[in-house]
């Protein structure tokens, strides 16, 4: 969109005006630091991309949600070894089922709350080659 943004009508000869219209900030790219966690903990606080290898069963945590807003992240998961993931209670999934996972692969989560975590939207992409 142009700065200044002209208009006229369709009906009647130079009867329009003009607009200033400046940039959206919140339209503007994206972009996170990614964390590569070391404890189980998925720090909110640090960012909105998060990558993972584990090589047994683990239980993630989901800490620091900010309230208030609308908070999204990716998590990577590289699976080494027989896994398990449990995922927080609030987590809600597809048809209230977790993905299921292959060893040996790599998946994507993606996690969302309107409501500063009581309650997640998770869904994944799973088994890409590592």
């Amino acid at each position: 969109t142009p700065v200044v943004l002209h208009y006229q009508c369709v009906n009647h000869g130079y009867m329009g005006n003009s607009v200033n219209v400046n940039s959206n900030p919140l339209m503007t790219p994206q972009s996170s630091p990614i964390v590569a966690m070391a404890a189980n903990s998925v720090d909110c606080s640090l960012g909105n991309m998060f990558t993972k290898t584990i090589t047994g069963a683990t239980t993630f945590t989901f800490d620091n949600v900010p309230s208030g807003v609308e908070f999204s992240f990716t998590m990577e998961v590289t699976l080494n070894g027989s896994n398990a993931i449990t995922w927080p209670a609030s987590v809600k999934w597809n048809a209230d089922t977790a993905p299921t996972l292959t060893d040996g692969k790599t998946q994507l989560f993606m996690f969302l709350t309107t409501n500063g975590g009581t309650r997640w939207r998770g869904s994944a992409l799973v088994d890409y080659v590592n």
